[in-house]
């Protein structure tokens, strides 16, 4: 969300809280599977901060205020509503530009805010966010700050980069990316914008900020601020225009999309190992097995220094051909039908001690043992299963599957 998970879209009147508009834009996106954050707690920058607000009185902490009041009401409300549903929080925004709270309830408040959020929801992870630290030269500033709130006991627990870009120089990009990364904090880019009015070459600067950041061991996502042309903040940004076409920026987004989702096919051994080679994600393997419905399995495969490995456990086998593709069938089965019955005796029979067994007639079904003869030793394995079944399509047999 833009503006509806802040505080002055949540409560622009004093007492008339309201999460309806945030509410609908979620279930819509949790609905379709897509993750969401927080964005934000707070706003530091006094023209953003609600009228209400600023006129209330106010005292350094750990004195009582009405300020004080309103900001710990906030936090119980929009961090309680959200718990559990988004997977971050920017908490204060952009404190690099403004110090509306910081003013009036003291320094200590950041550090309050981050404790006083994580308190609330343990498992949302926390954010500063704010512009100019990739976009311009204020990283150095940025990186202070962090510092000082770690410093303090304040969980930061990520850095959001705006990255509203007007030039996009490569080299200054990803060294100011490698400069945050000192923090040993995950980066996301979280407002990214390109401005061209050419749409070339919007997608050109498109392509070179994606690919730059992209290819950061830092970086663990990129945000786009707006995309439609009908609904951006900033001219000459969008991807998508008004009539939902795809412009020549939208059309390099999608084709990078495809460059970096991994597709594979291939065929596990007869172990049933199978080895692939593909980008950071979430996967959806699809196995499929000859005679019966395809499984599929997700998996997420995340940033290491050695090869992850996972273990797919399928299914129970649904009819018989599945028994025998896995290889569950009973040895004595010989017809593959999944009974070990008069028609299995029959095709020993055929065999039973026939001299060409092992040369031009092929007897391996019957020759259990196996040694090229069909006699007593194979019929003493087969009576050994005689009467068995593993049908599952049929209750009276013996397989639990």
């Amino acid at each position: 969300m833009e503006n509806e998970s802040k505080w002055y879209s949540n409560e622009y009147t004093e007492g008339d809280v309201n999460y309806s508009k945030a509410d609908g834009i979620y279930n819509w996106c949790s609905t379709r599977g897509i993750t969401m954050r927080g964005h934000c707690i707070y706003w530091e920058v006094q023209n953003n901060v609600q009228t209400w607000i600023q006129s209330l009185s106010y005292a350094p902490l750990p004195a009582a205020s009405a300020l004080r009041t309103a900001v710990e009401n906030r936090m119980n409300s929009a961090v309680s509503h959200f718990k559990g549903k988004f997977v971050h929080w920017d908490v204060d925004n952009e404190m690099l530009h403004g110090s509306f709270y910081e003013d009036r309830l003291g320094e200590s408040i950041y550090t309050w805010m981050f404790q006083a959020a994580q308190a609330i929801d343990p498992n949302c992870k926390l954010f500063v966010n704010d512009y100019s630290v990739v976009a311009g030269n204020e990283t150095e500033a940025y990186k202070t700050q962090i510092q000082n709130l770690l410093d303090d006991g304040a969980p930061v627990q990520g850095i959001g980069a705006q990255c509203h870009m007007g030039t996009i120089d490569t080299f200054t990009v990803y060294s100011r990316l490698d400069s945050l990364a000192e923090m040993g904090l995950p980066i996301w880019c979280t407002e990214y914008d390109f401005a061209a009015a050419d749409a070339n070459a919007r997608a050109d600067g498109l392509e070179r900020f994606y690919r730059t950041a992209f290819s950061h061991p830092a970086v663990e996502g990129i945000l786009m601020w707006g995309f439609w042309e009908n609904s951006h903040w900033r001219d000459n940004c969008y991807i998508v225009n008004a009539d939902w076409s795809l412009n020549a920026a939208g059309l390099r987004y999608e084709s990078l999309i495809d460059e970096w989702t991994t597709h594979d096919a291939n065929t596990t051994d007869l172990s049933g190992d199978v080895n692939f080679r593909g980008f950071h994600g979430t996967y959806e393997i699809i196995i499929t097995i000859p005679g019966s419905e395809s499984q599929v399995r997700t998996i997420e495969l995340e940033p290491g220094e050695t090869p992850a490995e996972f273990t797919l456990t399928l299914d129970a086998p649904g009819n018989c051909n599945e028994v025998q593709f896995l290889g569950f069938g009973l040895d004595s089965d010989i017809n593959g039908d999944c009974y070990v019955d008069f028609e299995d005796l029959d095709v020993i029979a055929n065999h039973w001690l026939r001299a060409d067994c092992g040369g031009i007639e092929n007897c391996s079904d019957a020759d259990f043992e196996p040694d090229n003869n069909v006699d007593f030793a194979d019929f003493s394995i087969f009576s050994l299963q005689w009467s068995q079944c593993n049908d599952p399509l049929d209750p009276s047999c013996i397989a639990n599957w």
